[in-house]
């Protein structure tokens, strides 16, 4: 029995399960070990995968017969029920089309308690209107004192929560709540101002999620981009990248550049890359762990310089001061690419980079949008 609130209690719990799968013939994927697999060679070639979440069970299959095989198994050592198809699960909202092939997953209850606990009007005066973007967008937002006194602004409190999404399926506002969580120790009402932005535009498109479809094939894009000292304080750069499969966003991130200050986009843009690259080759691993079919990878960005110096062999004499950060990983990043596990790619225009959704200017925002399944479950 899982006992919250024990320090130990969830190792414990792992142990104890992690050891009850494998006494079954599952293998923990080192690369996420909440994801166990079924070796094909015991299954004649039908692959099962079990997703470990606290203590919930997810099994994904291709046999019937395979699947009430290991749910009788697991229903012997726990005591468990079965939901078959689940359509909820946490907060996590599941909406499957067989016909149209689609896979939906959202939050939406998640925004509209997260609407309600906000208590928008308290801060506004007004009732929560709508807004057609994220309000925090790109203006630069003030930087406290140090003198400055502490407000009792709940910034860290709607931060959280807003993060809670921005991580799991709302990638669109990613970017302004990595933005307001900068400030959540020392927070202005202008602060506050921009946090209340955020669920406004949350209410006017409460039901979108992300959007798989299996009638697309399986390849696997990435874009990276960075926003050239865009900290007003700091004057660090901004990474993002973004990869997709079978129509949909699977793994993202906006994030300031922590090991060092570019002196250039070309700088800021290497380091992108170089991020967006180690990324890349943990999802190699979790796919050959996990045991699917392999797959090439390409990362694709908006800046020559930037991808040719990360391809060439030498560096430049102006970025040695970036190697001594980012180069150890450098030779194993080349032997991949040798082996056209992956490859990178400057072709793609800043026009077409959805990348470039959490860096620039949010005139091609809802565009960007949709090219990253970010969509409602009925589009």
């Amino acid at each position: 029995m899982l006992k919250h609130g024990l320090k130990q209690a969830s190792k414990q719990w792992y142990i104890k399960v992690k050891t009850d799968l494998m006494a079954l013939g599952l293998n923990e994927v080192h690369a996420d070990q909440g994801l166990f697999v079924l070796p094909r060679s015991t299954t004649n070639n039908a692959i099962l995968w079990l997703v470990l979440w606290v203590d919930d069970f997810f099994i994904l299959y291709f046999s019937r017969p395979l699947i009430n095989k290991y749910k009788t198994a697991i229903g012997a050592l726990y005591k468990t029920i079965d939901l078959v198809e689940p359509s909820v699960c946490v907060s996590y909202e599941f909406t499957r089309d067989k016909t149209r092939g689609t896979i939906h997953i959202c939050e939406s209850h998640y925004i509209k308690q997260l609407l309600k606990s906000a208590n928008l009007a308290a801060h506004t005066g007004d009732s929560c209107y709508p807004c057609p973007i994220p309000k925090d967008s790109n203006n630069p937002l003030p930087h406290p004192s140090m003198d400055a006194p502490v407000n009792d602004f709940p910034l860290a409190a709607m931060v959280g929560s807003l993060n809670y999404l921005a991580l799991f399926t709302r990638p669109d506002i990613a970017k302004g709540v990595n933005r307001l969580a900068r400030h959540s120790p020392k927070p202005l009402p202008e602060h506050m101002d921009a946090a209340t932005g955020i669920p406004r535009y949350l209410a006017g498109i409460p039901n979108h999620g992300i959007l798989y479809s299996s009638y697309l094939a399986p390849t696997m894009t990435g874009f990276c981009d960075s926003d050239h000292a865009s900290c007003q304080l700091t004057r660090k750069s901004t990474t993002s990248w973004v990869f997709l499969n079978q129509g949909g966003v699977i793994i993202w991130q906006p994030k300031l550049q922590q090991y060092i200050t570019a002196l250039s986009s070309t700088e800021s843009e290497y380091v992108a890359a170089s991020q967006a690259a180690q990324e890349a080759l943990w999802l190699i691993k979790l796919m050959h762990c996990a045991g699917a079919a392999p797959c090439r990878i390409t990362i694709q960005g908006d800046n020559q310089a930037s991808l040719n110096a990360w391809n060439q062999d030498k560096m430049s004499t102006s970025l040695r001061h970036v190697s001594f950060t980012w180069r150890p990983g450098f030779t194993s990043l080349r032997k991949r690419l040798r082996k056209e596990e992956f490859s990178s790619s400057g072709s793609q225009s800043t026009a077409s980079n959805v990348a470039d959704m959490f860096t620039l200017p949010r005139s091609k925002f809802q565009e960007f949008r949709a090219a990253i399944g970010c969509l409602a479950k009925n589009h």
